[in-house]
């Protein structure tokens, strides 16, 4: 008996967010080592798909010959693609096997997402059991996160969990092939993810009401996003660059913030982001996720265990324990079967 394995990396938007809801805006999107895994077993059952999840003590049952729909707008999303695109013939459990990253248990004991794809880690390992060619995937991948998320977001996730990391926008994805290896991520955990579709509404619709400034806002990320893109690609680093852009581009979603009366950068992550940029490994501060409360990621090349140390005891005076999680630069989609 064959066992089918699909894994994609998170991602973090380092820039661009909001703007690559334009099609001709760009954002820098990085694959890291926090892995969405599906593993997919074929069933001696007839005409049905089986999607289980144990981190949601869920497992939910749909038959091949009709569209239905369950508490669950994701597994409800992919089985209608694979429906519609008659993508199985045989009967299948799939069952999600993400890395413990991608969620959080806050004081509540309630499961949060820290912002790093965990949605379209799963829609895209599902789907890639079934599809092997990877533009398509990306095709009907997008679909499937347009049908759970009421038609919002650019797909640069999507992207990011099939291709890697990328400059990316809704008109061409450029993979941000050679990057040095030594770079590393590190989120902040701060246990408040929010909705991704609320912070999206919320912005887009500022932005509307505020054409002069959405003008604006699209072309200074558009110029932040760029030179942070040329800035990872240089062999020669100069920290001083990064920091100033990073001034510059938080600058602009704090502006954007106040305007939309809405948390990009809460007075919390501020501090925080203020504080690890002062470690001499820190390169850029961000907070990558369109909810507002997601992990805040950072920038890093070499960081070392001192740096990391001073991080966790200063998030210890805010209340935040063993906060920080370290991320190295990941690959994109992969396939694999094992005998069992």
């Amino acid at each position: 008996m064959q066992k089918f394995i699909c894994s994609c990396p998170g991602k973090v938007l380092l820039a661009g967010g909001y703007a690559i809801l334009n099609p001709n805006n760009h954002g820098v999107s990085i694959a890291i080592n926090a892995r969405f895994r599906t593993e997919k077993l074929k069933l001696q059952e007839n005409n049905q798909i089986i999607f289980r999840s144990e981190q949601f003590s869920q497992e939910i049952k749909y038959s091949l010959n009709q569209i239905a729909k369950s508490e669950n707008i994701y597994f409800d999303a992919i089985y209608q693609i694979i429906f519609q695109n008659q993508l199985a013939t045989d009967s299948w459990l799939i069952e999600t096997k993400p890395d413990s990253a991608f969620y959080s248990q806050n004081q509540k004991n309630k499961i949060t997402k820290l912002g790093l794809g965990s949605s379209a880690g799963l829609i895209v390992s599902s789907l890639g059991q079934f599809i092997n060619d990877n533009e398509k995937l990306y095709q009907l991948a997008l679909q499937a996160n347009l049908i759970a998320q009421e038609n919002k977001g650019s797909g640069f996730d999507i992207s990011t969990a099939i291709y890697g990391s990328q400059l990316f926008s809704k008109n061409e994805v450029i993979p941000l092939d050679g990057l040095d290896k030594n770079y590393q991520i590190l989120l902040i955990d701060l246990k408040q993810g929010q909705s991704t579709i609320k912070g999206i509404n919320t912005i887009q619709k500022c932005l509307s009401e505020n054409q002069k400034y959405y003008k604006y806002f699209l072309e200074t990320s558009e110029k932040c996003v760029m030179e942070l893109c040329y800035l990872l690609k240089e062999k020669k680093l100069v920290r001083d660059q990064f920091l100033k852009l990073n001034q510059e581009y938080r600058s602009l979603l704090r502006e954007l913030s106040q305007l939309a009366n809405y948390d990009i950068e809460p007075k919390i992550s501020t501090e925080i982001i203020d504080f690890s940029i002062a470690q001499p490994s820190v390169l850029w501060g961000i907070c990558p996720g369109a909810g507002g409360y997601d992990a805040i990621a950072l920038l890093c090349k070499d960081v070392t265990e001192k740096e990391i140390k001073s991080i966790n005891e200063f998030l210890l005076t805010k209340g935040y324990e063993n906060a920080v999680h370290m991320f190295y630069i990941d690959h994109g989609i992969q396939r694999d079967i094992i005998n069992i």
